[in-house]
């Protein structure tokens, strides 16, 4: 009965002693966030979310994540105010937990919540997410301060990726993660047409079932200048591809190339340690023949 009737300037007080802790602490961080869920409207999002998201930049990041009960109601597509302070979502799926699975529907709520606009990290690795889901993340007028984007093993196709290219609102992102979704050559053409908003820094196709063909279309993206880490790992890259790589006019500034395990032999190899656009990145690269 106290925490109701309590005047607005005592419990301004308790939300000022509690984010300036010397040294934060996961309990402190749930009663933080206990607090954002009860604080009424308008204050709640003109003076006290502003308030702890000035005081949390002193906060460690690892911290600053929903709590389980967060987690489950975004789960359920109910996004909850303390997910104002959040910003980090690791949200792939949990084989631990059961009852984790997160549909296209709760993921559109989660990105369509004004309580999303500080997200920069969300990771839905293993999650049975389809197109849909990445039409609602390029769209959202919350998701402009994205910054990586982790789609690893969900059930997204090129269509979806297209969404993610051309979107208006998506300009930082630069971290995106697209490994074993079996994208195939198309996705190449989709990088050439990324949107110049986005200075994507780091790109993962792995199994992808990438050819020669996918290899050529990146190799010559414009949108790809900024890139700093490649993978490419674990496709069906042969020398033609890798020659195409090592003489793009646009992968100059990569520092960190993955190829393994495609197809690409001694001349490929010998074409991207000598390239100028790699001679000081890491070649990740194994001969097989």
């Amino acid at each position: 009965m106290q925490q109701v009737t309590r005047e607005p300037a005592g419990r301004f007080g308790e939300l000022r002693s509690l984010t300036h802790a010397d040294r934060p602490t996961e309990q402190q961080w749930e009663l933080l966030c206990a607090m954002i869920e009860r604080w009424p409207e308008p204050s709640r999002s003109e003076v006290a979310i502003p308030y702890c998201l000035d005081q949390l930049a002193r906060w460690p990041q690892q911290l600053r994540k929903p709590s389980p009960l967060m987690r489950d109601a975004l789960i359920r597509g109910e996004p909850s105010p303390a997910l104002a302070l959040c910003e980090r979502l690791q949200l792939g799926f949990d084989y631990f937990r059961p009852g984790q699975r997160l549909t296209n529907a709760a993921l559109t709520s989660l990105v369509q919540s004004r309580f999303a606009a500080h997200i920069t990290h969300l990771q839905l690795s293993s999650q049975p997410l389809g197109d849909g889901a990445l039409r609602a993340i390029a769209c959202s007028p919350f998701m402009a301060s994205l910054q990586s984007l982790r789609l690893d093993f969900t059930c997204v196709t090129s269509a979806g990726v297209k969404a993610l290219a051309t979107s208006h609102t998506l300009t930082h992102l630069s971290h995106v993660v697209l490994s074993n979704l079996d994208l195939g050559d198309e996705v190449g053409e989709v990088f050439q047409g990324w949107s110049a908003r986005s200075r994507l820094r780091t790109l993962d196709l792995s199994s992808n079932a990438l050819t020669d063909r996918a290899a050529s279309k990146l190799a010559s993206s414009p949108a790809l200048a900024a890139l700093r880490e490649l993978d490419l790992r674990f496709n069906t890259v042969t020398d033609e591809g890798a020659f195409a790589l090592a003489s793009s006019p646009h992968l100059g500034s990569v520092e960190k190339l993955a190829v393994d395990y495609n197809a690409i032999g001694m001349a490929g190899w010998r074409a991207l340690v000598h390239s100028p656009n790699f001679w000081r990145a890491e070649v990740s690269c194994y001969p097989t023949r």
